[in-house]
């Protein structure tokens, strides 16, 4: 019965999800730069931005650095996409799959750990695992996260 109720939250979770993946066509706020990241790193050109910032904080009188490196997050998340990319063809389709497999990772472990905190409390309702990935599977926040690359 257990199992059945995370496979349930899992469905749901994946339905929205796919949802939202649909929804997103083009890349939007930091997820352009993953994107562009992500090209220039399938392009062998490094993990290059591609934009030019017309500001940059410098402390004390060190140099101006570089206004076309990726500084924004850090070299994990483009080069999943860049892997990913192999099977779907873009940058930002491999980063919303990415996305998306990350998003249902998190239901998994929502569940396991929501199982394992509550397994040896004498009194506490077997639903609480349950409860919890269902509400994260419903969050929005959670889901659009999830969905947009």
């Amino acid at each position: 019965m257990r199992i059945g109720f995370c496979l349930m939250a899992l469905g749901a979770g994946l339905l929205l999800r796919c949802a939202v993946m649909s929804w997103h066509d083009t890349p939007r706020g930091d997820v352009l730069l993953d994107v562009s990241v992500a090209r220039s790193v399938a392009a062998g050109e490094g993990y290059a931005s591609g934009f030019h910032r017309g500001t940059a904080f410098v402390f004390g009188d060190g140099p101006v650095p570089p206004q076309d490196r990726a500084d924004q997050h850090g070299p994990l998340w483009p080069t999943m996409g860049v892997a990913l990319s192999v099977l779907t063809g873009s940058s930002f389709s491999g980063l919303k799959l990415g996305s998306l497999l990350c998003g249902l990772l998190c239901l998994l472990l929502v569940w396991r750990m929501a199982d394992r905190l509550t397994e040896g409390i004498s009194g506490c309702p077997d639903g609480i695992p349950t409860l919890a990935t269902s509400l994260v599977a419903l969050s929005f926040p959670l889901v659009e996260f999830s969905g947009n690359g």
